[in-house]
């Protein structure tokens, strides 16, 4: 077989990341009457040198994220969050190069009442990241009081998929797809000898075939013998808005509710007889709750994830594929944008929706699985492994009656005393 395995080959060890601030905020005004500043702010990561086949699986333990600081300009909150790839000269690196199988942000102080059992994290997601800002509606944020608990740290998962074998041991046979089908199968972690130790048969689709557990960068995707194994370095870039003008801001809570069952992870077989395959979960709401934005998550092959309340479909994303080989942001056969599924608009005239205690939630999910998907090129349909059906949702605790009451008379002029 024309190929050479990663895990023979010397490979660059991954640092220890640092974020460094690039001087580029800005001061502006605020929005909807509000008089609170908007600072805009730009943090690039220390180089990542990857090999062509590498994976980069980073420990969220020991990649610490750099943050506006608490202790220095005061308590902040966090209005939008984005994120992407770039090169040495900041310039977008298109999925089709390095491919970012997901980065999200962690926050040790956080947990997810949503999903109590599933995933944890505050921002960031996937391939379609730089086009899908989570953007929280104006007058509304993700609050961090103290510096106790502005500590967050960075799980970066990328792969660079240049120079891939297309017939390495064990690879499913890429047909007429080449180079892309040999790309989407070290995308979505399927089995292929040399990808790592934890990278067995029995493990297919799963992360430990996509570099988890391998935080030394050891792990990586067969290529194709005679490939120069030279590092190139790569950059995780992300930009924030934020404003320290916090009683200006509604504060919101964050979380993910993911389907099958709050599953990380799962996997879609191709059948060519009944195409479109469909997943659900429900769950029960715990409390009054408030949603004030949702916004899908998915994999290539997708095709919407809805979010349903009681039954019936609330709002709906959709993803958009792209067009154009090596181009940043519009990449042929691959997803790049998810669609924003909710956003509360503050300056209209309808109020947020409020989610009663006991409520049915249900996140429902379609994928296309015939061999013919019009989306993608020639043999990238069917099975796709690995994929993720995720709703991020914006909240907040709905107020009570009593709390509602006593806004309305404070209003009318009453001066209310405690007891």
């Amino acid at each position: 077989m024309a190929m050479q395995t990663f895990a023979s080959l010397a490979y660059a060890t991954p640092p220890p990341l640092a974020f460094n601030p690039r001087d580029t905020h800005v001061t502006r005004a605020g929005e909807n009457g509000l008089p609170y500043d908007v600072i805009t702010q730009t943090f690039k990561s220390q180089a990542l040198s990857m090999l062509p086949g590498q994976t980069i699986f980073t420990n969220p333990r020991d990649t610490p994220l750099t943050m506006p600081s608490v202790e220095v300009g005061g308590p902040y909150a966090i209005l939008s969050f984005v994120g992407s790839m770039v090169d040495e000269a900041n310039a977008q690196v298109p999925l089709d190069r390095v491919y970012t199988h997901h980065w999200i942000v962690e926050q040790p102080s956080h947990s997810n009442e949503l999903c109590q059992n599933g995933l944890n994290y505050i921002f960031g997601i996937g391939a379609e990241s730089r086009n899908s800002p989570a953007i929280f509606p104006d007058g509304h944020g993700y609050l961090i009081e103290s510096e106790e608990v502005n500590k967050f740290g960075g799980n970066i998962h990328v792969l660079r998929t240049e120079d891939l074998s297309e017939h390495a041991v064990g690879m499913v046979p890429v047909g007429k797809a080449g180079a892309a089908g040999a790309a989407k199968q070290c995308n979505e972690c399927y089995y292929a000898l040399g990808k790592g130790k934890q990278c067995t048969l029995a493990q297919n689709g799963t992360f430990e075939c996509c570099g988890d557990h391998c935080y030394d960068g050891s792990c990586g995707c067969p290529t194709k013998i005679g490939t120069k194994m030279i590092p190139v370095d790569f950059y995780l870039q992300y930009t924030m808005t934020y404003t320290r003008n916090v009683s200006m801001i509604k504060p919101l809570s964050v979380g993910v509710i993911t389907t099958p069952n709050c599953e990380v992870f799962y996997n879609v077989l191709r059948n060519d007889d009944t195409p479109l395959t469909y997943s659900t979960t429900t769950f029960k709401n715990p409390a009054d709750h408030t949603l004030y934005m949702a916004i899908g998550h998915q994999h290539t092959g997708a095709r919407n994830v809805s979010l349903a309340i009681n039954g019936k479909t609330f709002c709906t994303s959709y993803p958009t594929y792209g067009t154009e080989v090596g181009v940043a942001g519009n990449e042929k056969n691959h997803l790049v944008k998810m669609s924003t599924c909710y956003s509360y608009n503050a300056s209209g005239t309808e109020p947020p929706l409020t989610i009663k205690k006991g409520s049915t939630i249900s996140v429902n999910a379609w994928y296309y699985v015939g061999g013919d998907d019009p989306e993608l090129g020639v043999d990238l349909g069917g099975t796709h492994m690995g994929v993720m059906s995720y709703m991020y949702l914006g909240y907040a605790a709905a107020p009570d009656a009593l709390e509602e009451d006593l806004k309305l008379l404070q209003e009318k002029g009453w001066e209310i005393v405690e007891a």
